[in-house]
């Protein structure tokens, strides 16, 4: 089970199970029935799957941070915890589809 359905399970959103996209066993057709169909408006799903992945984000950070702490002393803890910081960016640029450390950058009209 995904960390970020934790806050659904609190809410009990309606599951369309009548829908035709759960007996075509079309997900995408299925999600979409399931978050903007539902008496849950979407941007309270979508808001506390987030705050879920902030929230373990944090605690990651932490962790990282109070181990560099106790293994290499307190200076070298804020440089950990930066660089921790720096693959989650990398990684959502791939996600974006961007290149990190590049910038896209557009030639000037003549």
């Amino acid at each position: 089970m995904s960390a970020f359905i934790w806050p659904l399970l609190f809410l009990k959103p309606d599951v369309p199970l009548e829908d035709p996209s759960w007996k075509a066993s079309d997900q995408l057709e299925f999600g979409s029935a399931f978050l903007y169909k539902n008496r849950i408006s979407a941007e309270t799903m979508l808001f506390l799957g987030r705050c879920v992945m902030i929230f373990l984000t944090l605690c990651r950070g932490l962790a990282l941070a109070v181990w560099t702490r106790r293994r290499f002393g307190a200076p070298a803890a804020p440089g950990a915890l930066a660089a921790g910081c720096e693959g989650d960016q990398r990684g959502a640029l791939r996600l974006r589809g961007e290149q990190p450390g590049r910038s896209e950058v557009k030639p000037r009209s003549p």
